[in-house]
């Protein structure tokens, strides 16, 4: 039972990827995208090596359709993501338990701390990498402090997400179980009525 939920968890989680990507290349508004849920939530449900992978293949298929920018930015983004499915999957280990609202607390903590993580990393890579502020501590203090409404609409847009993924890779197993048994009893009532 437990490989066939961690293939159905793969298999959904997938999906989000490919979801995640069509997200990412139509236009949005800016940082309201479901990267960083994604991030969260293969560190949450996969395992190995696949959960760091997965969010980091979608950005860079993503960056041949919107483009690349300035190499040690983009390596931010790229870490920064790792950092979150890092965090997804030490919050999934100290879940040791089935129940949703524990599971689901956690996880929401855990997407606060990824978005904060990618905050940080991401604003001080512009700070010390772009010419938009001053090489000083007061230079650090405004690319945060301008950075401020991409943090909101990233916090939001990840617990958003993070909250409808788990949502589906919670319950669609529970509902395919639900209708196989639903209609296994409708075949067999027809054929019981047609011989």
């Amino acid at each position: 039972m437990a490989s066939r939920q961690l293939l159905s968890n793969w298999s959904l989680v997938v999906g989000l990827a490919l979801l995640t990507l069509a997200l990412r290349v139509i236009p949005h508004t800016p940082n309201i995208a479901a990267l960083g849920a994604l991030a969260v939530i293969s560190g949450f449900y996969l395992t190995g090596k696949f959960r760091y992978i997965l969010p980091l293949l979608v950005v860079f298929i993503s960056d041949f359709f919107i483009g690349f920018y300035h190499l040690p930015i983009i390596i931010s983004v790229y870490l920064s993501y790792a950092v979150m499915s890092l965090i997804g999957s030490k919050t999934a280990g100290l879940v040791k338990t089935k129940s949703l609202s524990i599971k689901g607390f956690s996880l929401l903590g855990g997407t606060v701390l990824g978005s904060v993580a990618f905050y940080l990393i991401t604003n001080a890579a512009v700070w010390a990498f772009s010419p938009m502020y001053l090489p000083s501590l007061s230079g650090l203090i405004s690319s945060y402090y301008n950075a401020l409404p991409f943090f909101r609409n990233s916090l939001l847009s990840d617990l958003t997400y993070v909250s409808a993924f788990a949502i589906i890779v919670e319950t669609t197993p529970v509902i395919t179980r639900k209708l196989s048994v639903i209609l296994g009893i409708w075949r067999k009532e027809s054929f019981q009525k047609h011989p």
